[in-house]
């Protein structure tokens, strides 16, 4: 589908110092813009927000790029600065250089959820920064540092829900805490979460955790202030949506209650590890529940425009439908049956219909990528217990709930000597830490086979780290009858949302993850950039993977370029890890602008798109990501200047 990218420009006033320009020379600063973080970080439909943007390298800011539309930002001010800040004495020193600031007008249509928005100068394009639109029926308002002072808690900003509070944990050492104190009924439930948005570009400027307290006022004689917790989270709910999207991580934390009595309660924010500081900004929200409660409801920040491109496979939450054999099949290459039997060559796995997948490092595998895939649901009794042990046929989908603590599902397959399956997990509403699925294949002594704990040696071979993990793959040694048991890690916890989706299915080599290393590009005339993605190859394809770049201005090629890898320490115990993690393989791509190249006033769109190859077979292309490009000048005070501002580009159909 067609995506356009908005750039709007606005009045500029500019505050400029030759002393701190001087000063800047002196100090490691980015080359390109960029931003470390800003203030406040969403509105409500139908607003006007003025937000703060402090960074490095943001001199001559001129515009504003946001992701769509609905979106209008224009650049009001540009102040250097040369203030320095630090978060915690073990994180290093931050130069800041310049403040933005931009004015964010929200229209009444805009969608829902997490935007993003970039600067522009002459120096080229800045980092992602993250955008919250909230609906008009939750205003949105700002954190009022004098009532919601840790000293005096019974003193916390008095809200109404529901809402959306902007505010930000700026003291960097002491504990600070927030309070926002509300009135609540009798038997009214109320859902409350905090957000906070980490850039990919600044990971390690601006991280950590943010956890909610609920607390009743109940004062007495001795302490007239007197807070009796109620609830507490601190599970960080994040989505990892990758530089596509522009936010690395959402983090943050959510809870839902229903009061008892009425009376006037406080909801409280703070940092993990008593931290704090400038980018420790985050957003609030108070609702009747479950009117937070979006599309996906495992994303702490979930986005107003899906990246439709992105592939996810090892996670819980990725989707697992009918058609996962026909998804898989699109990031391989497949030839038809009749073609691979002319060869001579012979398959292993489920003999299907549609064709061979090609694979340079096994034979064939022979698959119907056109088979839908049946899901299998447990039967019960009116008493909740299972009624028999159901033999499976493969592929299936086994789908049931843990939905009373110390319940465990049972299902049995057949498996031949040297059969090759894939087992993914899915937990449609409830995810990991909350709901920890347990998977566990036994053989017909009901010994273990393998489970979905992976078990890795790490830290100098003196610590065992235990992941419980999504997908696994499996050659089975023996053939017979197997049977999948399915609980919660602990037999304490067990809930109708912990629902799950087990996936058995014959293995298909194919690319998996593909991930870009950079956000966005800027060339200097006459300079080269190298993009590199990272691939994982999932169940032992090895094949070949073939990048190539579209949508380049004119000036600029893009190279197939080779790296030396650096010499690798000696690996740790890292257990079974060919049942768990895919292997993985760095691509890399060179972009070249010529001397003599147009430098860009609007940051152009480039796809970048990866084809898989085996045996002099090409495949269907992927697509890997659609980054900003720019090209400014090698003089400085010159870039951009031979070009008019473009109100709006568009990136080509992907």
């Amino acid at each position: 589908m067609a995506r356009v990218k908005y750039i709007v420009q606005g009045a500029v006033l500019f505050s400029a110092s030759l002393v701190f320009s001087t000063a800047e020379e002196k100090i490691d600063l980015p080359t390109e813009p960029q931003a470390l973080y800003s203030f406040p970080v969403g509105g409500h439909r139908g607003s006007t927000v003025e937000v703060t943007i402090d960074g490095q390298t943001l001199a001559d800011t001129y515009a504003v790029w946001t992701d769509c539309e609905a979106l209008q930002a224009s650049v009001k001010q540009v102040v250097a600065t040369d203030r320095k800040i630090w978060e915690m004495n073990y994180l290093p020193e931050q130069q800041l250089t310049h403040e933005v600031t931009v004015q964010v007008k929200i229209s009444a249509g805009a969608a829902l959820g997490g935007h993003t928005f970039r600067l522009v100068s002459p120096r080229g394009i800045s980092n992602p920064m993250p955008f919250r639109v909230s609906s008009q029926l939750e205003p949105v308002i700002l954190e009022d540092k004098s009532q919601t002072a840790a000293n005096q808690p019974i003193r916390g900003q008095a809200v109404e829900y529901p809402v959306a509070i902007n505010g930000r944990i700026g003291r960097t050492l002491g504990g600070e805490v927030d309070y926002y104190s509300f009135h609540a009924e009798a038997g009214r439930e109320l859902h409350f979460e905090v957000f906070f948005p980490r850039l990919v570009a600044v990971n390690d400027f601006a991280g950590g955790e943010m956890l909610l307290y609920l607390y009743q006022l109940s004062p007495s004689w001795v302490d007239p202030h007197r807070l009796v917790e109620l609830a507490f989270n601190d599970d960080p709910i994040t989505h990892q949506g990758g530089l596509s999207t522009g936010v690395d991580a959402s983090i943050g934390a959510r809870l839902t209650h229903r009061f008892a009595r009425s009376g006037r309660y406080l909801i409280a924010v703070k940092a993990f590890d008593d931290r704090g500081g400038p980018g420790f900004v985050y957003q609030l929200r108070i609702a009747r529940s479950p009117t937070l409660r979006m599309a996906n409801h495992h994303t702490a920040w979930p986005l107003a425009h899906l990246v439709s491109d992105q592939w996810m496979e090892r996670t819980f939450t990725r989707p697992l439908s009918a058609n996962r054999l026909q998804e898989l099949s699109q990031r391989t290459v497949v030839v038809p049956t009749e073609e691979q039997e002319l060869q001579g060559e012979t398959g292993s796995g489920s003999v299907g219909e549609a064709g061979n997948v090609v694979s340079a490092s096994r034979p064939a595998v022979q698959f119907d990528s056109l088979e839908a895939v049946s899901t299998y649901r447990v039967d019960r009794n009116p008493k909740g217990i299972q009624v028999r042990i159901p033999m499976v046929e493969l592929p299936t989908i086994l789908e049931g709930a843990i939905d009373h603590p110390g319940k465990t599902d049972y299902f049995r397959f057949t498996a031949r000597a040297g059969e090759e399956l894939a087992f993914e997990v899915e937990t449609p509403r409830i995810a990991v830490p909350r709901f920890n699925p347990w998977v566990r294949i036994l053989d017909q002594k009901q010994e273990l086979v393998f489970s979905c704990i992976y078990n890795r040696i790490e830290g100098n071979n003196v610590m065992l780290q235990r992941y419980i993990e999504p997908k696994m793959v499996y050659t089975f040694g023996q053939g017979g009858e197997y049977t999948v048991e399915v609980r919660d890690l602990t037999s304490r916890y067990g809930v109708p949302d912990f629902v799950y989706r087990v996936l058995i299915r014959p293995q298909v080599p194919h690319i998996g993850r593909l991930e870009l290393d950079v956000d966005r590009v800027n060339l200097l005339q006459g300079e080269a950039k190298r993009l590199t993605v990272t691939a994982e190859r999932e169940e032992g394809f090895g094949g070949e993977i073939a990048l190539s770049v579209e949508n380049l201005p004119p000036g600029v090629q893009a190279y197939p370029t080779a790296v030396l890898e650096p010499p690798r320490p000696p690996a740790f115990d890292e257990g079974e890890k060919e049942i768990f993690r895919p292997e993985t393989q760095k691509v890399t791509i060179a972009l070249i602008a010529e001397e003599g190249a147009s430098t860009t006033r609007v940051p152009v769109f480039v796809l970048v798109k990866a084809r898989p190859v085996v045996n002099g077979v090409p495949g269907a292309q992927i697509a890997v990501g659609e980054i900003p490009l720019m090209v400014v000048s090698s003089v400085p005070g010159e870039a951009g200047q031979d070009a008019d501002l473009a109100l709006r580009t568009e990136a080509p159909k992907s």
